[in-house]
């Protein structure tokens, strides 16, 4: 009979709430009948209801898709967007505010509807308006999808933004948007500017407005976890709680306390997933006990992690999810049993023991997802709490001034908050600086293959809980890793890849093992461009080794993620001209090449090289271009595969144009062809197209670029010479593999931040 419940289970439940109901009867009767177990029966109700929630999860989706598909990208969108957390300031300039959910306004008839769509979105504007008691804002502009699938609503003037509504003083999150523009009106220096910054993200969760210097260093100390309100303060401040009411000696309080605090808590930190997670186990918790049923950890863990993606399916492939469980899950599944069985009773054992299996349970993800390694980062993380705990103490009485209206006050305590954090600083650099912390593909090295086998085999021997298993779940994404960077570590034909990096120029060639950028993107004001978007899109690809880095032209567009690349991954030869040797993105290359063995070959003195199986012919002019003599100026290069012809032109204009035709007419005949400087209508004339009679044409632009490239002239040009056009803005990232002399073109829309 058990059978035919779960048949029925696949066909009945996940369509509507009675289905569930019927499910319920079902396995009560079964269960007084024939005595199914109380577990089985529980387990087949859970999975009813997850496929209940799912199938009206994904109703609703499809019904806010088909909402959205009626107001088309371009036309001016009127919503009201909750202010949530509040505006932030963003380093390239103007302002942006994200929420988990927003309205959609429609007039007809001289009457508005209003339609809730629950997905995330991104207001960006000119500049944020005043600060005021507002619950919503109201703003017109283009609403559109990002490459990623995010929803964003680009607002061209303050005007369009109109505050409604009214914050509740109830409400948790606009205490936080309080205390965040208090301690913006505190500010009186750069450091008490930092210091504000710290104070956000430590106190408030606002970790997006933190300064690049202070990001890289605890990224590159493995220690950037510290940055953000997570279930380690929550943690903390429940013990503070409890500790404080224990002199009551009513356990009822202090569990009602607590269960309070957690719903407290992830109102006042937002719509952010690891706070919400920590607050879900602290809240389980206290229910346990206010139930009179306290329930061992390791079952309120699964708890949690069963109505978190009951009611958040997506979150099963997000990777904070899985860091969050996974390093919970060590600590609970295998640091505690050992603890007990081995009856390590000292602190500092216990401490190394916890520190080691977070970080084990943690560093296949981080390769998986980040493609980042920090060995020892948890001991670090244990070394710099003592700081990090000053500093969210400081940060705390900053909010206390601040709410009690001493501005000045609150300014000396934000300086202090900074200057601890010089502590923290001086010990990420020094980690940072070793070889213990990098960026590498998803396969880690022997030695941490060695320790992990050693790891797996020693816990599943001789332990005799849940915990022999646990291990064995640290295998799944090593081994994904290293079979993915065997799959990627060359490529079985040739191919030319034109990455999206938005409005900038990044080509990756590769044949075999060998592989060439032209270029690296980026953005200007824009310094972490490289570690963001280009190392990872490099490593996607498994390219960890680079034989060739070719700088066309000094420009931000093209040369912002080239420091990165040379930093961080392995690169033998550094392509540029001399006429470039001056330029600040030349000196920020060289800087971050150091000591590295990176052989550099002058443009202006080769023609010709071999790249495996591509051939490689450049051009460059001696000639000083008197409009745009940067653009002009950039290396063309020629890239012969299989027979096929590729011509990459840098950002070429007219007059650069004219030259190659004089000097190499028939030579620029070729089959793909990458259109100079991004479709601009200052290249790409009638004959040189008509010289290059290209059979395709690759634009590298930028969705809804302020340049409005490609030009439509351009874009006519081509039709005029029956030439197939892929662009990034709307392809994505557009490859070409080249085979037997044929070209299968492959497009993908990847994530841009």
């Amino acid at each position: 009979m058990l059978g035919l419940t779960a048949s029925t289970l696949l066909i009945a439940p996940g369509k509507s709430a009675a289905a569930l109901a019927a499910m319920a009867i079902l396995l009560s009767v079964l269960r007084r009948r024939e005595r199914i177990p109380a577990r089985a029966a529980v387990i087949v109700l859970f999975a009813a209801l997850g496929l209940t929630v799912s199938d009206w999860h994904r109703t609703t989706v499809d019904r806010e898709n088909r909402s959205l598909a009626a107001t088309p990208a371009g036309r001016f969108t009127r919503v009201r967007v909750p202010l949530h957390r509040g505006w932030s300031i963003e380093q390239r300039g103007g302002a942006s505010l994200r929420a988990p959910h927003f309205d959609i306004i429609t007039e007809a008839n001289g009457r508005a509807t209003v339609g809730r769509i629950n997905q995330q979105i991104t207001l960006l504007a000119p500049a944020a308006p005043p600060f005021d008691a507002s619950s919503h804002i109201e703003a017109e502009g283009f609403l559109d999808r990002t490459e990623s699938g995010a929803l964003m609503l680009r607002v061209k003037s303050a005007r369009l933004l109109t505050p409604s509504g009214r914050s509740s003083p109830l409400d948790p999150l606009s205490w936080n948007r309080h205390i965040a523009h208090l301690f913006a009106t505190s500010v009186v220096d750069e450091r008490s500017a930092r210091g504000a910054a710290l104070a956000g993200a430590l106190l408030l969760g606002r970790s997006g407005e933190l300064p690049d210097d202070i990001l890289d260093a605890y990224q590159h100390g493995g220690t950037y976890h510290l940055l953000v309100f997570s279930g380690l303060q929550l943690a903390v401040a429940a013990g503070l709680i409890a500790a404080s009411l224990i002199w009551l000696e009513r356990p009822f309080v202090i569990d009602l306390a607590l269960l309070a605090f957690s719903i407290f808590i992830a109102r006042f930190i937002g719509n952010d997933p690891s706070v919400s997670r920590s607050a879900a186990m602290l809240a389980l918790f206290s229910v346990s006990r206010l139930m009179r049923r306290p329930t061992p950890i390791e079952n309120l863990f699964f708890l949690s992690a069963m109505l978190r993606l009951l009611f958040v399916p997506d979150d099963l492939a997000k990777a904070g999810f899985l860091l969050t469980y996974g390093a919970t899950g060590g600590l609970i599944l295998i640091a505690r049993p050992l603890v007990r069985e081995y009856r390590v009773r000292s602190t500092a054992g216990r401490t190394f023991l916890f520190a080691a299996t977070a970080e084990l349970t943690t560093v296949p993800l981080t390769l998986q997802f980040f493609h980042r390694y920090a060995f020892g980062s948890s001991l670090i993380t244990i070394i710099l709490l003592p700081p990090l705990g000053a500093m969210c103490a400081l940060a705390a009485a900053g909010a206390v001034t601040a709410l009690a209206g001493m501005p000045d006050l609150t300014a000396v305590l934000l300086t202090g908050t900074d200057r601890l954090n010089d502590l923290a600083m001086i010990v990420n650099n020094m980690i940072g600086a070793t070889r213990l912390t990098g960026i590498a593909v998803a396969a880690p090295a022997m030695i941490t293959i060695v320790s992990y086998a050693l790891f797996v085999l020693i816990t599943a021997t001789f332990t005799r809980r849940v915990s022999r298993l646990a291990p064995l779940l640290l295998l799944v994404p090593l081994a994904s890793g290293l079979v993915t960077a065997h799959l990627l570590k060359s490529v079985a034909s040739p191919q030319i890849e034109v990455l999206d990096v938005g409005q900038g120029d990044s080509i990756l060639l590769r044949s075999g093992e060998a592989s060439m950028l032209v270029d690296g993107g980026g953005h200007p004001g824009n310094l972490r461009f490289g570690d963001r978007v280009l190392l990872p899109k490099l490593i996607d690809r498994g390219v960890t080794h680079l034989s060739v880095v070719v700088l066309s032209h000094p420009h931000p567009d093209h040369c912002g993620g080239l420091p990165s690349v040379l930093r961080n991954l392995i690169v033998d030869e550094l392509w540029i001209a001399r006429r470039h040797l001056h330029s600040q993105c030349a000196e920020e290359m060289f800087a971050a090449i150091g000591d590295r063995p990176v052989r550099v070959r002058f443009l202006d003195r080769m023609d010709h090289a071999q790249i495996d199986r591509i051939g490689v012919c450049i051009w460059t002019q001696a000639l000083r271009f008197k409009r745009a003599p940067e653009n002009n100026s950039s290396a063309v290069i020629q890239a012969s595969i299989d027979g096929r012809t590729l011509l990459l032109t840098g950002d070429i204009e007219r007059e650069a144009e004219g030259r190659l035709l004089d000097e190499h007419g028939r030579e620029l005949r070729s089959d793909v062809l990458k259109v100079a400087h991004h479709g601009s209508r200052s290249s790409s004339t009638m004959p040189f197209l008509a010289a290059a009679s290209p059979r395709i044409a690759l634009i590298s632009c930028g969705r809804r670029n302020y340049f409005g490239h490609p030009h439509v002239e351009v874009l006519e040009r081509l039709r005029e010479t029956h030439t197939r056009v892929l662009r990034t803005d709307l392809d994505g990232d557009i490859r070409i593999s080249f085979l037997h002399h044929h070209l299968f073109l492959t497009t993908q829309i990847d994530y841009l931040p």
